[in-house]
């Protein structure tokens, strides 16, 4: 069974990896600005009102054709269109469509990617206050996209946007009050912002908000508070949290036992890619825990496993294939896999034992085979 927390050199992971654990990548926060910028709510009847206001030069109605374009929300998507438009209220300095034209040129979608020129953008629109536009030229100062790394400039930018209720920037922050980069070190600062966040509905912070609560950092330890805001993280898709509710459920951290609950949190996670939830969820059927048993369906979710790099189940699906349970019998395939384990340093007893027993002509089939999968996973 896969624990929650795997240890390191006999020491669990230090806070600075438990908090990474509950913070989306750099580039899904770059990805994901453009979600940022107010939506147009008008529908597609009134497309006409709207164009004519922009073409007379009002900056509002020409940023939100730009949207409409963008989106292509009453009118044919057409990305050159939705630049035109954001560029003509940007050169009057409306700060929503100087940060859409800065996004565009730091993912590229829409403009040549130029992260440079998406920087001076930002920069525009943080100077009028615009909270998305800030929290994102905290993400290049944090991480040195356009500008020179600066954390402490990055964590005023974030500073700044959550004061104004962005959570992706609460979030940051909150982060950044767990390691001490660019600010002083406050866990209870850190815990205060995810707070916020979380209670505005970011899963993000709802699951980071439980990690604290997991290990006390910041706040009292406790379970129940820690499963409370995993599963309201789980009940908004987010993956980790899913898999941290079924380990609950799993083991009885913070709710009762519920070996059913588990393996259906597992699923919901795994089947959006957790890799520890695949493991676990084979394992539950493999046993017959909270599911009918079932090595069929076991071998299945070590599989997607296994080619997603994870060791344990690498070594599961061979010996599936080895021995035939929940998959066809096949030495050369189950070797291969076995082959794989050993040239990364896993298993070289087993796999020489098991390569004993073989003729000549099987061991070069699995070791072209290992080759083949490598290449391909």
């Amino acid at each position: 069974m896969r624990c929650l927390f795997v240890q390191e050199n006999n020491n669990l992971i230090n806070i600075n990896m438990i908090m990474k654990r509950y913070i989306i990548t750099i580039c899904a926060l770059l990805i994901s600005i453009t979600s940022n910028y107010a939506a147009d709510q008008t529908n597609g009847n009134n497309i006409d009102q709207i164009r004519a206001k922009a073409e007379s030069g009002d900056a509002e109605s020409q940023c939100r054709m730009g949207n409409k374009y963008d989106s292509g929300n009453g009118v044919i998507q057409d990305s050159a269109q939705a630049m035109n438009w954001y560029r003509k209220a940007a050169d009057q300095g409306y700060p929503m469509a100087q940060y859409n034209i800065g996004h565009a040129y730091l993912t590229g979608n829409g403009l040549s990617k130029d992260s440079t020129e998406g920087v001076k953008w930002l920069k525009k629109s943080s100077d009028q206050g615009y909270a998305p536009a800030e929290y994102a030229l905290g993400v290049c100062y944090s991480k040195g996209i356009g500008v020179d790394k600066n954390d402490q400039l990055s964590t005023e930018l974030y500073s700044k946007a959550a004061d104004q209720g962005n959570t992706m920037a609460q979030v940051n922050l909150s982060l950044a009050y767990i390691t001490g980069k660019g600010v002083k070190q406050d866990p209870k600062e850190a815990a205060n912002l995810l707070h916020k966040a979380a209670d505005q509905g970011s899963s993000n912070a709802q699951y980071g908000l439980s990690g604290l609560y997991q290990k006390g950092i910041g706040v009292e330890k406790n379970d129940q508070e820690a499963f409370k805001w995993a599963l309201e993280s789980a009940n908004n898709g987010f993956p980790p949290a899913q898999f941290y509710v079924g380990y609950s459920y799993d083991n009885g951290n913070g709710v009762d036992k519920n070996k059913v609950e588990a393996a259906r949190w597992y699923e919901k996670a795994a089947e959006q890619g957790e890799i520890n939830a695949a493991v676990n969820l084979g394992y539950a059927y493999e046993r017959g825990d909270g599911v009918a048993k079932d090595n069929t369906k076991a071998f299945k979710w070590f599989f997607k496993a296994a080619r997603r790099g994870d060791r344990e189940s690498q070594f599961r699906v061979a010996l599936a294939y080895i021995k035939g349970i929940g998959a066809p019998e096949d030495k050369v395939e189950g070797m291969a896999w076995m082959y794989i384990l050993s040239s990364n340093g896993y298993n070289k007893d087993t796999c020489q034992k098991l390569e004993n027993a073989l003729d000549r002509a099987t061991i070069e089939k699995s070791k072209n085979r290992a080759n083949e999968i490598e290449k391909d996973i």
